[in-house]
């Protein structure tokens, strides 16, 4: 398979959104090169000409290549280190003269450096090029189950010129910067490199003339190295090698969202965001923003790459309130968005301002662009007034952040779960957990309903009780494994219900578009011999594109311990027995964990953000892998 030549971008810009440098591309380079030599030759007007020496008058020798088409197969890239000279370039530009391999850039000819020689160390190989230059391979190896891990090597500016010369050099993959060394001169030391490539298809090597001239660049790379590996064999449900290191990388959270570039986004507790590459490698990181009061819960992607993250504010007195912020794709807090890029609001409807304790938990981007929130508040009971209860409730901002007056009342749209005759003080409280939007508006809630019962509630667009679904637009006693709080939902394409959740023993269910359960299973992950001991429940669903589920969870054993386990089902969901170990599969180093989130893929494979179990167990600050599909 012919691999596809990445584009030729002379100008490094640091990955994600935002504050890159103008792009400079093969297409404008040859146009652009004369006058760009030329504005570089009168950035010191006081520099002499005789003092310039082959740069002199503004001369210049650019040089280029590129493989034919038929050149462009992947590398033979073996397992453990590659010299990276004998590897094929694909494509190759160059300030002053070739490329010269194995020797310094010398003058406009072919093959008349020096040795490569870097404060008196010499090197034997490598490559010396001058600015603006480019190099790029293919990362993809011919031989089977091989990829490739890590480039290292050093970089310097060569002997040859003195103390002159100032350059800089830059490593990327796939468009994404993943090193630079800073400017570097001749009077500087080899600096040496180590860059993680896990995941990428194509590398690329860059120098830039350090911000002022090219006079003198001699930069050299100096015996880079690409070290690959053999992949383990492929085990549906384990962890995939080829993400992060070793299959993991050390940031977890309370939810994640997949960008369509690849990249995941990952939610921390209090509303610090990481971003990751397709690979698993880190591309960015902001701080929590704001309160250390917050806590964050959920978050999703706007059609536009901004991020709306949901939660709830800690206030002076102990209360808490509805907690929306919104982000920019470079992950900077979006200050267009409600009040300094966040919504803080009250949804209590009991006149009691002592106690309203309230939590935005999920939330959905409607097809109009309006944004969802399901949560939690307290609320006058809908049997005996004199009473009061938790909601199911649903906030509908509009893409600002202010209200959107048109749904339900005043923005807000409220469900109860009291009934006439079967009231319980201590049995009607619920809370709204999970949210999915249906193409046509209506608005669909799962969570949990104190009775151990569990509830689903759907909305019309205007935020009205769907009076098709279920009972006056709700139903409860979700599965018959007991305790079936829901914490987790997602729509089938065919408008069913999915949800997951449970205590005791979890629990998957499908409900059909009237609100009648279709099918249901109960799981004890683990299979412990006590089922009563144990503490099963999901916490997250994701559809595969052949309509498969998976589910993530945790569960304890019965002795304070907790961990992060997945199950695979068919879609009538009866366990998938080619994951796993019978439909099941344990992640491996997450005591104290739980599956905050999973992103199902094209290819089959899922990505895990773990976090801190809410259930017996030490907390743990979570991992992200990738499962094997």
């Amino acid at each position: 398979m012919l691999a596809v030549r990445p584009s030729r971008d002379l100008t490094p810009h640091a990955p994600g959104a935002g504050g890159s440098m103008p792009r400079l591309t093969s297409r404008t380079l040859m146009p652009l090169t004369l006058p760009l030599l030329l504005l570089a030759c009168s950035q010191h007007p006081t520099t002499r000409q005789d003092d310039l020496g082959p740069y002199a008058n503004g001369a210049q020798h650019p040089w280029t290549f590129t493989a034919p088409a038929g050149r462009l197969n992947p590398q033979r890239l073996d397992p453990e280190r590659n010299t990276l000279m004998y590897e094929r370039i694909l494509d190759g530009i160059n300030g002053w003269g070739p490329i010269e391999t194995n020797m310094s850039n010398g003058e406009q000819l072919a093959s008349d450096g020096r040795t490569l020689t870097v404060q008196g160390r010499t090197w034997a190989k490598g490559y010396g090029v001058h600015p603006r230059s480019y190099l790029s391979y293919s990362l993809e190896s011919t031989l089977k189950d091989v990829y490739c891990t890590s480039l290292d090597g050093f970089v310097g500016v060569d002997d040859e010129v003195g103390d002159r010369g100032s350059v800089e050099f830059f490593i990327s993959a796939d468009g994404q910067l993943l090193w630079r060394s800073g400017v570097m001169t001749g009077a500087m030391p080899a600096k040496g490199f180590k860059v993680d490539i896990t995941g990428y298809k194509f590398l690329e090597l860059q120098v830039s003339d350090g911000g002022d001239n090219t006079y003198f660049d001699h930069a050299d790379w100096l015996d880079p190295a690409v070290h690959c590996a053999v992949m383990p064999p492929t085990v549906s449900g384990s962890v995939d090698a080829a993400f992060g290191e070793a299959g993991r990388v050390n940031v977890g959270g309370v939810d994640s969202v997949a960008a369509p570039d690849g990249s995941v986004v990952v939610l921390g507790q209090a509303f610090g965001l990481t971003r990751l590459a397709a690979s698993g490698t880190v591309l960015r990181r902001a701080a929590a923003p704001f309160s250390a009061q917050d806590t964050a819960k959920a978050l999703t992607l706007q059609p536009d790459g901004k991020i709306v993250a949901v939660g709830k504010r800690t206030l002076v007195d102990g209360n808490t309130d509805f907690f929306i912020a919104r982000f920019n794709a470079d992950l900077s807090v979006d200050t267009t968005f409600g009040q300094g890029g966040q919504v803080i609001t009250n949804l209590s409807g009991v006149d009691d301002p002592s106690f309203h304790p309230e939590s935005a938990n999920d939330v959905a981007i409607a097809p109009d662009g309006k944004i969802v929130v399901a949560g939690a508040s307290r609320q006058t009971n809908e049997v005996r007034s004199d009473l009061k209860t938790s909601a199911f409730t649903v906030l509908r901002l509009l893409p600002d952040g202010s209200r959107d007056r048109g749904f339900g009342t005043d923005g807000v749209a409220l469900r109860t779960f009291n009934t006439a005759g079967s009231y319980n003080q201590f049995n009607a409280h619920a809370f709204g957990n999970a949210v999915a939007v249906l193409p046509d508006g209506r608005v669909v809630v799962a969570g949990r309903v104190f009775g151990e019962r569990g509830g689903v509630a759907r909305f019309l667009a205007d935020g009205r009780p769907d009076q098709t679904f279920g009972t006056a637009g709700r139903v409860w006693n979700l599965a018959s494994c007991g305790k079936s709080n829901a914490n987790a939902l997602a729509l089938s394409p065919t408008g069913d219900i999915l949800v997951g959740g449970g205590e005791f023993t979890a629990f998957v269910s499908r409900i059909n578009a009237s609100g009648t359960t279709a099918a249901e299973t109960c799981i004890v992950f683990g299979r412990l011999n006590d089922v009563n001991e144990s503490y099963s429940t999901v916490t997250s669903l994701a559809l595969m594109s052949d309509g498969r589920m998976v589910a993530g969870g945790t569960y304890g054993d019965g002795r304070n311990t907790s961990s992060a386990v997945l199950a695979r089902f068919k879609p009538n969901l009866s366990f998938d027995a080619s994951f796993g170990a019978s439909g099941m599969a344990r992640i491996p180093a997450t005591d104290g964990m739980t599956v905050s989130s999973l992103l199902a893929q094209s290819d089959g494979k899922v990505v895990v953000t773990t976090g801190p179990a809410d259930v017996r167990g030490a907390a743990a600050s979570g991992v992200t892998f990738r499962i094997l599909p």
